[in-house]
């Protein structure tokens, strides 16, 4: 839990509801107010876990390359890099960059940054993404010392990465969170300087204030090399987590803006919102899954895991419960990230579930299931589709699910280390490629493998796929690693969905990319003038 980020004599000023401005001097003052269901668990991108934290670390940070508007990349913290012949040799030049405490961003802050992420002992969740960096996977192991990291600062301005094998998709990756750098001097002295007053800050907005459960107060980076498209002067982050409460205050004018990622919008008023045309959609590299525990009877029975995910009826959830016009899972990967989709399962078999069971529960000599346990995290429309999957597994399988709502980080807590027999939770891919999916089940002690699951072709799959540059081969192994993932079920995908959000009429130029990043610094309100 953080601290209290402001001090005590200021606390009156920021407390739950925020300060009622006119109109018309907050349009003035570029002030922007929306709400987050949840806290962030944590300011150093480092160890972002969740939607919460992501969001708010593309505000505050920035990597060596950005995502753009239109959902490509370019170069952020980096002016140019040089690509060596084998592609495996990256050399960074860095831009002229400040934190927001006005020292330089370097090289240095980088490379201590991604060392310390690796290391065995720092708590990284998206650690395995570095794995894509010499020696990363067998320095998080404890197999060899950070120093063995293929990372080294040349100078203040030059950064060489070296690969553990080529990768197209590397530039779009440290677009993400975990490759974010952090203030070297700053960290080193103070290993909580995430949880001090206003920490430095690299990107567009510098958080000025986190009071928990109540607000977090952002303002535009004076030191940030582009300053001069961050539009909003402040962001005013509520966390109210009764997402009815933040759509009455959307509806009193009291936010701007509301919806994914920050607070799902009441599924009850969908479709009310759609018959007045203020809802506005983005598709994404989004699944809402049923997550399997291997390792725990039953699920350690592939047949009964089979079972499971044919009686789920996808299509009946999407038309009569989300109603956002997500698409039914028939595969692993979200169509949005192929450019060729087909099914690879059926998407609702009542007559082989009931096959599967009956083979699943052969091979475990048992008649019947005992009553079993479903996890699911209390937040957006998670309870309906709990609720409809019990029906489903009672009416098809004969088995009695109890299903338990949790809170959020409770819930992850239970999934991470595998307290749980299956689940119900969602993710976003963290780049622009199928491999950012696939790749989390080729460690079954990947943060994402919530499963605990791992299948060696499946893992040489994915090493030939790493070092194949011709696109069809490539796509065609993949394919063949997400067959087995789909034959195996440790996973199943219910649907491939988006985020649908509203704005009020004076808002323009919010974006959300395909990997759900939120990019509130082009946001301009239509009757102030723009600075």
């Amino acid at each position: 839990m953080f601290r209290t980020l402001i001090p005590l004599t200021l606390v009156s000023m920021t407390l739950f509801y925020l300060t009622r401005e006119t109109k018309e001097s907050r349009l003035a003052q570029h002030v922007l107010r929306i709400n987050m269901t949840q806290d962030p668990s944590t300011l150093d991108p480092r160890k972002s876990s969740d939607q919460f934290s992501s969001a708010l670390h593309f505000q505050l940070y920035e990597g060596l390359m950005r995502i753009t508007k239109n959902s490509t990349r370019e170069f952020g913290m980096a002016k140019e890099v040089h690509i060596s012949e084998d592609k495996k040799i990256y050399t960074f030049s860095l831009r002229e960059a400040f934190w927001s405490d006005k020292t330089p961003v370097t090289a240095y802050d980088f490379e201590y940054s991604w060392k310390e992420s690796i290391k065995p002992s720092f708590l990284c969740p998206n650690a395995h993404m570095l794995y894509i960096v010499k020696n990363g996977e067998k320095i998080k192991m404890g197999e060899l010392e950070p120093d063995c990291f293929g990372v080294k600062a040349i100078d203040e301005k030059t950064l060489q990465v070296e690969l553990e094998h080529s990768a197209p998709y590397f530039l779009q990756m440290v677009s993400f969170p975990v490759f974010f750098p952090v203030p070297k001097m700053k960290a080193q002295l103070d290993p909580k300087w995430s949880k001090t007053q206003q920490p430095p800050a690299n990107g567009p907005f510098t958080c000025m204030a986190f009071l928990p459960n109540e607000k977090i107060v952002l303002q535009k980076n004076a030191s940030y090399w582009a300053k001069n498209e961050v539009l909003p002067h402040e962001v005013q982050i509520l966390l109210i987590r009764d997402e009815s409460t933040a759509l009455n205050l959307y509806e009193q004018n009291e936010l701007d803006l509301i919806g994914g990622p920050f607070t799902t919008i009441p599924v009850d008023s969908i479709h009310d919102f759609k018959e007045k045309k203020r809802l506005q959609k983005k598709d994404l590299a989004l699944s809402v899954f049923t997550t399997f525990n291997v390792s725990s009877f039953p699920f350690h029975n592939a047949h009964i895991r089979k079972a499971f995910s044919m009686a789920i009826n996808r299509e009946s959830i999407v038309e009569n419960i989300t109603q956002n016009g997500e698409l039914a899972a028939t595969g692993f990967v979200p169509p949005i990230l192929k450019k060729e989709d087909r099914a690879l399962f059926k998407n609702y078999d009542p007559s082989e579930a009931k096959k599967e069971l009956k083979k699943g529960l052969q091979e475990l000599n048992l008649t019947a299931l005992p009553p079993l346990t479903y996890h699911y995290p209390i937040f957006g429309c998670h309870d309906r589709i709990a609720q409809t999957l019990q029906e489903n597994f009672r009416d098809i399988l004969d088995v009695e699910v109890k299903i338990v709502g949790t809170e959020f980080k409770t819930f992850l807590s239970l999934l991470n280390n595998k307290q749980y027999q299956f689940g119900q939770f969602l993710w976003i891919a963290m780049y622009n490629d199928q491999y950012s999916i696939l790749e989390r089940f080729k460690n079954r002690k990947n943060f994402r493998n919530y499963p605990g699951w791992k299948n060696r072709d499946f893992a040489l799959l994915l090493e030939q796929s790493e070092t194949t540059f011709d696109p069809i081969e490539r796509a065609c192994l993949l394919e063949k690693a997400e067959q087995i993932l789909v034959d195996e079920v440790p996973l199943t995908p219910i649907y491939h969905g988006n985020y649908v959000f509203m704005e009020q009429d004076q808002v323009e130029g919010f974006y959300i990319s395909p990997i759900g990043s939120p990019h509130l610094q082009w946001i301009h309100f239509k009757d102030s003038n723009k600075s």
